[in-house]
């Protein structure tokens, strides 16, 4: 660290097949920005020299985990800025944090950054998720410019209101990974990170939205299949089907607006229709027999 930081199946007639829904696996959300800054991306620190890096260490919530990170944001500026774009040498994700977050997990090499901005990068698009088990973990930028003492050219900068430890580091050449806030350094580097959870995704199975008795045809059978589970206390066996209008409720409106498809000309079912699909409505009605979509 440079001085100046201190300061499948086919069927078969004879045999019984069985029903396998298919499924489609809906990802889970992206969640983010994760980051320990606060303030705004005030302070540069012209303070590196080639290898060194500047990182966070970051922590999911503990449900959240294992994550695939999919951005990893990092501010750049400069004291007087218009500095030109700088090439670096690479942003990294670690598996662990301090006191040794060990070999990086990834390195997206030779990032541009540009001056005045939270330069976001997608790694999503690269081969292999970088995926995080449990936290916390540490997302950095390796140097591969010296900017030590240059207040014109650009460098990472931090949020100026204070310096929490452990959640900011420093690769200094020499003395390996340390914690920033001994250093000198008097905020939090704005870097941060998108990611997304692998074990919310739901299994939705799919259907055809009209088909009430999932027999694969909508015909008059579905709305009184429909009215027969609303007044009679039939089983459903797939309610998401049975929104015919697309409303999240099962309810009259549904076998009236299949009627009115089939014999008056009104409009068809939503998707998925007329072939299978899965819903991705914000309510689940449930679907217990995929019927003709299995």
């Amino acid at each position: 660290m440079s001085r100046d930081l201190v300061a499948c199946c086919a069927r078969v007639p004879w045999i019984v097949a069985l029903a396998v829904p298919v499924v489609a696996q809906v990802p889970c959300p992206e969640v983010g920005p994760l980051a320990n800054w606060t303030g705004g991306a005030a302070v540069v620190c012209p303070c590196f020299i080639q290898g060194e890096e500047a990182g966070v260490i970051l922590e999911a919530p503990a449900e959240a985990y294992p994550i695939e990170i999919l951005r990893v944001g990092i501010a750049w500026g400069s004291q007087f800025g218009g500095s030109p774009q700088s090439l670096e040498s690479a942003v990294r994700i670690y598996a662990a944090g301090l006191p040794n977050p060990g070999a990086p997990i990834f390195s997206l090499d030779a990032p541009v950054l540009t001056d005045g901005f939270i330069n976001e990068f997608d790694i999503e698009p690269f081969p292999g998720a970088v995926l995080i088990e449990s936290g916390p973990f540490l997302a950095s930028l390796q140097f591969d410019n010296d900017n030590a003492g240059q207040i014109f050219n650009g460098s990472v900068v931090h949020d100026g209101n204070g310096c929490q430890r452990g959640r900011n580091a420093v690769f200094a050449r020499p003395g390996g990974w340390q914690d920033a806030c001994p250093l000198g350094v008097t905020g939090d580097w704005v870097i941060q990170v998108v990611y997304r959870s692998l074990e919310c995704g739901v299994d939705a199975i799919e259907f055809v939205r009209g088909d009430d008795n999932v027999d694969g045809a909508v015909d008059i059978s579905d709305p009184v299949f429909s009215l027969g589970v609303l007044f009679l206390g039939d089983l459903p066996r797939c309610r998401e089907a049975m929104d015919s209008n697309g409303d999240e409720v099962h309810d009259i409106s549904d076998p009236v607006y299949t009627l009115a498809f089939l014999f008056s000309g009104g409009p068809p079912p939503g998707a998925p229709h007329p072939g299978c699909g899965d819903d991705t409505g914000a309510v689940d009605l449930g679907c217990d027999d995929p019927g003709s979509c299995a």
